[in-house]
């Protein structure tokens, strides 16, 4: 089931006046909407590492993530995709 598509609050995309930068706003956020919880946490955290890429302000702009879900995303990242909050299964 689709989520809802966050519409880009970043200054290019509010001037409308480079359509592809705005394109590209638009596919990260479809994409998004597609996602988990984990996967847009993730997702966040691979666009922040992009070289040139925009930094977390932009893209909490850009994706509507909060900072510190780009920085999480960003952290499991880096230690192989290990899920921070999950908790021992009971036996």
């Amino acid at each position: 089931m689709a989520g809802e598509v966050h519409q880009c609050q970043c200054a290019v995309c509010a001037a409308g006046e480079d359509g592809v930068t705005q394109a590209a706003h638009r596919q990260i956020n479809v994409l998004l909407s597609q996602l988990n919880e984990v996967q847009r946490r993730w997702y966040g955290g691979s666009l922040s590492q992009q070289a040139g890429g925009p930094s977390d302000r932009e893209l909490m702009r850009i994706t509507g993530l909060d900072a510190k879900t780009i920085r999480r995303g960003r952290r499991e990242l880096r230690n192989g995709l290990a899920v921070a909050d999950q908790k021992p299964k009971k036996r």
